[in-house]
C-alpha cells in the first residue's frame, strides 16, 4: 500500500527521491491510480515469481522491469 500511495501521490518513493527519479507514464507525467494500481500488482507478482520481475532489467534493452512494461512506466532521472 505504501508503493502504491507514492507512485500515485509523488511519483516516486522516498529511495526514489533521494536517488533523483521518478516515474512516468508513456506521456512523461505522473501515472494516475488506475496506472499505479496496475504497476503495483505487476510487481507484487514479478517478486513473487522467484523475482524474475526484477531480473528482467539485467535483459532489458531499455533497462525496464516487468511491471514497468505491463503498466507502460518508465523509471526516469528527475532534474
Amino acid at each position: 500500500l505504501y508503493y502504491l500511495f507514492m507512485v500515485f501521490w509523488t511519483g516516486r518513493t522516498f529511495g526514489q527521491r533521494l536517488l533523483a527519479m521518478r516515474i512516468v507514464d508513456r506521456h512523461g507525467v505522473q501515472p494516475g491510480l488506475a496506472i499505479a494500481i496496475l504497476r503495483s500488482l505487476a510487481q507484487v507478482a514479478g517478486t513473487l515469481a522467484a523475482a524474475l520481475g526484477l531480473v528482467w532489467i539485467a535483459f532489458d534493452s531499455e533497462k525496464r522491469a516487468f511491471h514497468d512494461h505491463v503498466a507502460g512506466t518508465y523509471v526516469v532521472r528527475s532534474a
